[in-house]
């Protein structure tokens, strides 16, 4: 009889730390959908947070819908956004190691417009997508209609309901060759520039100094360089097939 509860209590046991081996917590961040950049810092914050026992959840939003959704709670914070989003966002927290950067450019149908800066597109209709912060400290010099997506921009910028498109350099290139749209092109601007940053929502405020701690140290030795390197080649070859 003992021998029968003896082997029972180590087989429950060996259930239980076989159930905790394989159970691994899962944390889901949103990404702008459509952006070559939240994919290549999914990519950086899954090795990451693997080396913590912590899976990686990749959720495509537009903007302002992912950082609402992670600033409210139901997802667990924003793969990559620019420096400065927790003052509106104030449940976010910066990981304050940059992950990545983007580069603003300027598309338009027309090549005939003179862009440098910002005040020069105060003569035009300009489209941005909804959230994008970096533009929208910039909307009080120019009329701005906000789209939920690259795809509205493109067809917006071809139905002449705005003059350009303000959207990071590849995400709007991707998006052009995605629609098959060769009337729109790039003026070759760079009108604005940013590092970004991933965000925690606060409940997960244990996990900054963990998580800061190891981007720093992918971020010396060059994995975050070679990891994104790698994506974006990936991507540019997936990209040709489909094509």
């Amino acid at each position: 009889m003992e021998r029968r509860i003896y082997s029972g209590l180590i087989g429950l046991f060996l259930l239980s730390t076989s159930h905790e081996c394989f159970s691994q917590e899962t944390l889901s961040f949103s990404g702008v959908q459509g952006s070559e950049r939240a994919e290549l810092a999914a990519v950086v914050l899954q090795q990451a947070y693997q080396q913590i026992d912590i899976s990686v959840l990749f959720k495509p939003m537009n903007a302002k819908q992912g950082a609402e959704s992670a600033n409210a709670g139901d997802l667990d914070g924003v793969l990559a956004r620019i420096d400065g989003i927790d003052v509106f966002y104030p449940n976010l927290i910066q990981v304050p190691i940059p992950i990545n950067y983007l580069e603003l450019g300027v598309f338009s149908t027309r090549q005939d417009l003179d862009i440098d800066g910002w005040y020069s597109l105060s003569p035009y209709k300009v489209g941005i997508i909804k959230g994008m912060l970096i533009a929208e400290r910039n909307s009080e010099l120019f009329e701005i209609t906000r789209l939920d997506n690259y795809a509205e921009l493109v067809a917006s910028l071809l139905a002449g309901s705005i003059d350009v498109a303000v959207m990071p350099k590849q995400n709007g290139k991707d998006a052009i060759s995605h629609y098959g749209k060769n009337q729109i092109k790039d003026l070759g601007v760079v009108l604005d520039n940013a590092l970004l940053y991933h965000y925690l929502h606060r409940r997960h405020r244990e996990l900054v100094p963990q998580i800061s701690a190891i981007l720093k140290a992918m971020l010396l030795d060059g994995t975050i360089q070679r990891l994104t390197i790698k994506q974006a080649s990936d991507n540019k070859e997936l990209g040709g097939e489909r094509d």
